[in-house]
């Protein structure tokens, strides 16, 4: 079994028999990739007086309770379950803010929110050097980049699909493909400047 999960696990059975202090140590690990995760998903216009981390930290006290009965599923299934959690929570803040204003109709008039032809042409720009610095780079750190950020993969995933002995080894591998890619980015910079 997973670290990671065992130590769930055992948070969890901890948390059902009142541990304070499990909540906290539960706490501190889930919500940052819980903040993480939740950043920018609501609409500025849906958020009202709560922030990101109100409404994170909302969530997390109140799946509390629900940890007496919830099941283990496997790797995962505590933050797939938070995380349910979270997205339910933006859901039901949007909904609130559609009541707010009195219909949908009456969000029509906010601004904008596409970029403007400028910052699209700064993006495409940018997203043109990015490109070039990644054909640059070896096979294998193009299929580190292409699985974690092209195909949206866990590091675990990573791992098994190209032959890393963990997810923390292909987590460290990705993040080295990513300097790579950055220091090529900033010498073409340098060199066209």
């Amino acid at each position: 079994m997973d670290p990671n999960q065992t130590e769930t696990l055992e948070l969890i059975a901890q948390i059902r028999s009142g541990s304070r202090v499990a909540w906290s140590r539960l706490a501190e690990r889930e919500l940052p990739p819980l903040t993480k995760y939740a950043r920018g998903r609501l609409p500025s216009w849906a958020r009202g007086a709560n922030d990101t981390q109100d409404l994170i930290q909302d969530v997390f006290v109140r799946t509390l309770p629900r940890l007496t009965t919830w099941e283990h599923a496997g790797p995962g299934a505590l933050r797939a379950f938070l995380r349910k959690a979270v997205a339910n929570q933006i859901v039901d803040e949007v909904r609130k803010a559609r009541r707010r204003s009195g219909s949908p109709a009456a969000l029509e008039g906010l601004a904008d929110r596409a970029p403007s032809p400028l910052a699209r042409t700064i993006r495409n720009e940018q997203v043109g050097r990015l490109r070039a610095a990644v054909s640059l780079l070896s096979a294998s750190d193009r299929k580190l980049l292409a699985a974690r950020f092209g195909s949206n993969r866990r590091y675990a995933d990573i791992a098994v699909l190209l032959g890393r002995p963990s997810a923390n080894a292909a987590r460290v591998a990705v993040e080295r493909a990513i300097d790579r890619a950055a220091k090529i980015m900033d010498e073409n910079r340098r060199g066209g400047a």
